[in-house]
């Protein structure tokens, strides 16, 4: 039995299933409706969870029984970045969760681990990207307690950009890790922001200061 795919999900199937056709109109092997069944519930979910915000795949890599995930990457109208849907086996069906929160989210993240810096640094800038994929009740109502608190611990990383390298006070540590802060850091210099990228490429990362604050025991993981 055939079965109607869109343009979109074509392509996508494409990339994964080329040499088998399986972006054509026709009857679908079981493998390959198993990653359109993933691919529109992830379309699904991110429509429910995002209400409003347009969404565009870009890539798709299938959960399959060798995988330990399945991830789709997406853009979003009004930002610049890529993000990913994290496809896994649910006890029913698949379960979803995404990185397009920490984008939506950022901005008062950032608004308010800049005060809290600048009274230690003076005038600072922040950055922050957040890497754990969190799922449908974690949107972008998500408040800043709610990260500080969340379970389980949202992996982040924050640029702090300076006009001069502060010195960095245990003062300072300790009120991040005390107020759950946890994330690791990088400060910058303003010649180092203006730079950044050219450092980048070279390799260099002179004038710049790395540290992490973590809960006691915390490993930090590696995110998929």
């Amino acid at each position: 039995m055939s079965v109607y795919i869109t343009d979109e999900e074509r392509q996508l199937l494409d990339g994964v299933f080329a040499s088998e056709n399986a972006g054509s109109n026709r009857a679908l092997y079981i493998h390959q409706k198993e990653a359109l069944m993933q691919l529109r519930g992830a379309r699904e979910y991110l429509a429910r969870k995002y209400p409003g915000i347009r969404i565009r795949c870009a890539a798709f890599d299938p959960l399959t029984k060798g995988s330990g995930h399945g991830t789709l990457t997406f853009s979003a109208d009004g930002h610049t970045s890529l993000f990913r849907v994290i496809i896994r086996s649910g006890s029913m069906e698949y379960d979803y969760t995404d990185t397009l929160y920490g984008e939506l989210v950022r901005g008062r993240y950032d608004e308010e681990l800049t005060a809290l810096l600048s009274a230690f640094m003076g005038d600072v800038n922040t950055r922050t990207v957040f890497y754990t994929p969190l799922g449908m009740q974690d949107d972008a109502s998500l408040t800043v307690e709610g990260i500080l608190h969340h379970d389980p611990l949202i992996t982040r990383h924050t640029d702090i950009f300076t006009d001069t390298m502060p010195v960095l006070s245990d003062r300072l540590l300790d009120t991040l890790h005390k107020g759950g802060w946890y994330a690791s850091y990088t400060l910058f210099s303003a010649k180092e922001k203006d730079t950044m990228f050219a450092n980048e490429l070279s390799g260099s990362t002179a004038g710049s200061l790395s540290f992490r604050v973590f809960p006691s025991g915390h490993s930090e993981g590696e995110q998929p």
